[in-house]
């Protein structure tokens, strides 16, 4: 009968919604996409600031 209690699924892999397990996996999950789509907007900010430099320095060359 012990063995049984081993195979049993945790709160998280049966999917209780209810389980603090199931809500702490949630949280982690909604916190690695926002570190994800703050790098990656970072990024875009970067990138969007080279290419208006490069621009800005064509502009200048042609001059």
């Amino acid at each position: 009968m012990s063995l049984i209690a081993v195979l049993l699924a945790c709160a998280t892999c049966y999917g209780d919604p209810q389980s603090l397990q199931t809500k702490g996996m949630n949280s982690a999950i909604w916190f690695m996409l926002g570190i994800t789509a703050v790098v990656l907007s970072g990024l875009g900010v970067v990138f969007i600031g080279f290419i208006r430099r490069a621009r800005r320095a064509s502009l200048n060359q042609s001059e």
